[in-house]
């Protein structure tokens, strides 16, 4: 049975069970909906449960997925630095960043 058509029948179940007078409250096949909610559980999919595991364990994810983009950046850094380089040593900033080109008479800075 599908999910919504499990929904379907617990629905139905409330709709025809006994109404109790004066109250909102109604008498229910209490075997049958067990066994409807037992089907629904059965039913549900297992993109559904993992939804759940991942929303309980989202805490732990969300730092290892901090901590990979951490290192993805420190690489892609220290590959800039390794390409920017020289075998001196010496490594080119770029322009913006050098303090004695922003002082030079330039319309461009």
């Amino acid at each position: 049975m599908e999910v919504t058509h499990i929904l379907e029948k617990i629905k139905e179940l409330i709709e025809v069970g006994k109404r109790i007078p004066l109250s909102n409250e109604v008498f229910v096949n209490e075997e049958e909906l067990l066994r409807l909610i037992d089907a629904l559980a059965d039913e549900l999919p297992e993109e559904v449960k993992r939804a759940q595991e991942i929303l309980d364990n989202k805490e732990s994810i969300l730092i290892r997925a901090k901590a990979e983009a951490k290192a993805a950046m420190a690489e892609k850094r220290f590959t800039e630095e390794e390409t920017n380089g020289s075998d001196t040593g010496i490594h080119r900033l770029p322009i913006l960043e050098c303090p004695f080109l922003k002082e030079l008479p330039c319309s461009r800075w």
